[in-house]
């Protein structure tokens, strides 16, 4: 049953809405949908189509002939109509373009979401389960979201500047010194490097301040030391985004990990290193050595042991992460620093 067809807002075209008792109270909502033009309608049996008929190539006029789906898994799906040449078979499908703004909309308003929880330092799995009562989104498709909204972000050019800051501890003899750097991230080119009798946290910030400009927008890449996030914030206030660096960061896994003496542990480190760098080659073959490792019988757990410490033996051959590790340290000890972002 037809409440009332053409709804328009002011002298706004709007597409023509065709409501009945089940879709009369969205009907705000479907105005908010459909593209502002008289050209279009939204029938009863929720088809979005041209109103007017189109001429086809051979002069005559084509029909309404039902209609093609357009989706989005996990999302929806809209009906779009479609028309036919009944003397030459031809078919016109209908314009979705609007179907992929309100895909393109949502979109924008999912990923605002993300940063904003990101921002509140939420982990993956919360945003998981909190998004299970909007549209389902697994942890991996969060994540894809948010690294390409990261990638997609620019800074502005003239107004920052990226820096790797470190520390070295010379000394000789009972003269203990320290060594505070600055280098350029983007032209690799040092901006300071200047020795102190200490390195409190006074010191650190007249460093800083004499070498690096403190009105401006700054992206400082620095190791774990605790001190440096309340250092960077009474210089810069909010305009310091503060990058700890991957390659201590990549340390500290390792290091818990070090007495790693099964393959679920080795597994569970490479899950925690492939958050910085891709180690899916690593964790796909822990996985298939863990799948054999449950299909065996083992007679004894020295048996066990020492099979599973055969397949950590290959394994570390196989990958490039001692190969890896011993070339940073030998740059490491070479330079003055080295900082992997």
């Amino acid at each position: 049953m037809y409440i009332f067809g053409d709804i328009k807002r002011g002298d706004y075209p709007m597409t023509e809405i065709y409501l009945n008792l089940n879709n009369f109270s969205n009907s705000e909502a479907l105005l908010s949908l459909f593209p502002s033009s008289n050209q279009y309608e939204f029938t009863s049996d929720k088809i979005f189509r041209l109103k007017n008929h189109i001429i086809c190539s051979c002069e005559k006029e084509m029909v309404h002939n039902g209609y093609d789906y357009a989706r989005k898994k996990g999302f929806g799906k809209v009906r779009i109509g479609k028309q036919l040449c009944k003397k030459c078979g031809k078919q016109y499908h209908e314009d979705k373009s609007f179907w992929k703004k309100l895909l393109f909309d949502w979109k924008e308003i999912i990923n605002s979401m993300v940063l904003m929880f990101r921002d509140s330092h939420v982990s993956w799995e919360v945003m998981s389960k909190f998004m299970s009562f909007i549209i389902p989104c697994s942890k991996g498709k969060l994540m894809y979201l948010f690294n390409e909204r990261i990638e997609q972000f620019e800074y502005p050019q003239d107004n920052f500047i990226i820096v790797n800051y470190d520390e070295q501890h010379p000394k000789k003899g009972r003269t203990q010194k320290y060594r505070l750097t600055l280098l350029n991230y983007i032209t690799k080119v040092p901006i300071a490097d200047c020795l102190f009798d200490n390195k409190d946290d006074e010191t650190i910030k007249k460093f800083l301040k004499e070498h690096l400009d403190i009105t401006k927008e700054l992206i400082i890449i620095t190791d774990c030391d605790r001190r440096y996030p309340q250092i960077f914030k009474d210089l810069w206030g909010k305009k310091v985004i503060h990058q700890k660096c991957l390659l201590h960061l990549n340390k500290l896994i390792v290091k818990d990990f070090e007495k790693s003496n099964s393959l679920l542990n080795e597994y569970n480190k490479y899950k925690l290193l492939n958050i910085f760098y891709n180690r899916r080659k690593e964790l796909k073959f822990l996985e298939t050595k863990m799948k054999k490792q449950d299909k065996k019988h083992f007679l004894d757990g020295k048996i066990k042991k020492e099979w599973v410490n055969k397949q950590l033996k290959k394994f570390r051959e196989l990958s490039c992460f001692k190969f890896l590790h011993d070339i940073m340290t030998k740059i490491i000890c070479k330079c003055f620093f080295f900082f992997d972002v």
